[in-house]
């Protein structure tokens, strides 16, 4: 398990780091969640401007022939619903407080300080989402996800 204190320091040295890649934001400008979040329980409750947004992107929102799927919109968990149990979806918040070993994995693949954005989501504990298909499980189905933005000035 990473030394969570340790990684708080590295992320707090790394605020005003920029990013290798793309324009540089000041991020006082920016919140990681919006106030105004929708939540829908299931696909068919989500307002036709929403679902165009989401078939101009690959995402049908129809949920069909998929075992699951699951929209992110600004940084928080709108949607997600499981066609079968061979797949499991929910939050990183979720995944950690159920699974005892997810902590083993939680900020490995990227480092806290690896620019600005990323120690900005750490230290406000941004959401993320979890996909787990349990041992000796099949599913012959795609699972789904979209990330959007439904806010502005949201990082």
């Amino acid at each position: 398990m990473q030394d969570q204190t340790e990684l708080r320091r590295k992320a707090l040295k790394a605020l005003e780091k920029k990013a290798a890649y793309g324009d540089d934001f000041e991020l006082k400008n920016y919140q990681v969640t919006s106030e105004h979040m929708s939540n829908y329980d299931s696909l068919e409750e989500i307002d036709d401007e929403t679902k165009q947004t989401l078939l101009n992107v690959g995402v049908i929102p129809s949920g069909k022939e998929r075992s699951g799927t699951l929209i992110m919109t600004d940084n928080s968990i709108s949607h997600s619903s499981l066609s079968e149990d061979s797949v499991e979806l929910t939050s990183t918040r979720k995944a950690r407080d159920k699974y005892k070993w997810f902590d083993d994995y939680f900020w490995k693949l990227v480092p806290v300080d690896k620019d600005k954005y990323t120690a900005k989501s750490y230290l406000e504990n941004a959401d993320g989402y979890f996909i787990r298909a349990p041992a000796n499980t099949k599913t012959s189905m795609p699972v789904q996800t979209c990330l959007m933005l439904g806010s502005k000035n949201i990082s």
